[in-house]
């Protein structure tokens, strides 16, 4: 018993058995720091490679759009194509074009794609999708200043110009006013700006009206150049009927009898044309008759001067060397569409290059121009008209 009781007792190890069980705690402890630390690596490391993958996904989207933006083909991508991949840092984008759709509204034509875009990190993979929305458009104001120079008269103030858009009644055979709203005056830089500014009296700049927050609807729009219109010009006018183009002769080209130049339901594509060996300034198609119609008028080199009354449906292009655009006298003058003022050359300010006077109205209209559109086959289109891009939604793609 006093063995047994003395050994119960006796304490002699202890220490090595609490040193051997902290011991123990402590190496636990470690090894569980270590897979913690492990473990947060890792994730930390997912984390970093997936916001990698997500912003080369975005760098694919972006990618796409500047591929359909670029592209003078129609539709501007295959539908279903793949880009081949792209290397980027210690990633890579794939970017594919699921769907896409075309379609019509006035003057435009619209197509929209789905552009999926894959980044790939390590083993992380993130997909955004985004469809964009592509539009070409033939004018973008009212009346558009693209060439040199943007001398202009108006009088009194019963004249408009309107570049809010109107839209063709066909129950009533009559426009109005509805849809996407463009500029009332555009000009090609802020010179132009402050010259037309200038001309137009306080109480007259609240006649043109449009888009933009200032009065008058005027401002600086680059999306046409002197080179597009002047483009855009020659192949209307190669595209004419013989029977629909004049000589201009190097004098005044004087129309005195009432013009019918086409319908809503027929229109046609009137050209006049200065005389080759002209002296600029001379040439001028004067119109004195009364003058109704639709589609598309253009002259080249050349003033175009209506005295009379003047109702026109379409687009209207004055284009080249002393080109102006004058609409004087009496009647009902109303003009939907667009026009185009392109003055290629110089010339001194006696020269204008936009002259409106008391009751002409120059209004905007989607649905008149695309009478001019549809004369336009989509190489040209594609190669010459400017296109707009805009987001219509952008996601990730989870599985």
């Amino acid at each position: 018993m006093r063995a047994v009781s003395k050994l119960l007792t006796d304490q002699r190890g202890m220490i090595l058995v609490i040193s051997l069980m902290i011991l123990a705690l402590l190496l636990g402890a470690g090894v569980g720091a270590i897979v913690s630390m492990q473990t947060d690596l890792k994730a930390s490391s997912n984390l970093k490679t997936g916001t990698q993958a997500l912003y080369l996904a975005e760098a694919g989207i972006e990618r796409g759009k500047k591929t359909v933006k670029d592209s003078t083909s129609a539709p501007p991508v295959t539908a279903g194509s793949c880009a081949a991949d792209e290397t980027l840092g210690s990633g890579s984008f794939t970017v594919c074009y699921p769907s896409v759709s075309t379609s019509g509204s006035g003057a435009a034509t619209v197509y929209m794609v789905t552009i999926s875009s894959t980044g790939n990190v390590g083993s992380s993979s993130k997909t955004l999708q985004s469809a964009i929305r592509k539009v070409f458009v033939l004018s973008q104001a009212a009346v558009s200043f693209t060439g040199n120079e943007a001398d202009s008269s108006f009088s009194g103030t019963a004249f408009r110009v309107d570049g809010n858009n109107w839209d063709y009644n066909s129950s009533t055979s009559t426009y109005q006013q509805g849809g996407t709203a463009r500029l009332g005056i555009s000009v090609p830089n802020t010179t132009l700006k402050t010259a037309v500014n200038s001309a137009l009296a306080a109480n007259q700049k609240p006649n043109i009206t449009g888009t933009g927050a200032n009065t008058p609807s005027l401002d600086v729009d680059t999306g046409f150049t002197k080179s597009n219109v002047s483009q855009l010009a020659d192949e209307f006018c190669n595209q004419a009927l013989a029977a629909n183009k004049t000589v201009v002769p190097n004098s005044t080209l004087s129309i005195a009898e009432a013009q019918t130049w086409g319908t809503h339901a027929s229109p046609i594509i009137r050209c006049f044309q200065a005389t080759s060996g002209f002296t600029p300034g001379n040439p001028s198609v004067d119109v004195s008759g009364n003058t109704t119609g639709a589609g598309v008028l253009v002259v080249r080199d050349s003033a175009l001067v209506f005295r009379g009354a003047f109702n026109w449906e379409g687009l209207i292009i004055v284009t080249g060397q002393k080109a102006g655009f004058e609409i004087l006298g009496g009647g009902s003058r109303d003009i939907y569409g667009s026009a185009f003022v392109n003055e290629t050359d110089y010339d001194p300010v006696t020269y204008k290059e936009l002259v409106l006077q008391d009751s002409t109205n120059v209004r905007y209209s989607d649905s008149a121009l695309k009478m001019a559109y549809n004369f336009l086959p989509m190489s040209v289109i594609t190669s010459i008209l400017p296109s707009t891009i805009s987001t219509v939604y952008w996601r990730e793609v989870t599985n």
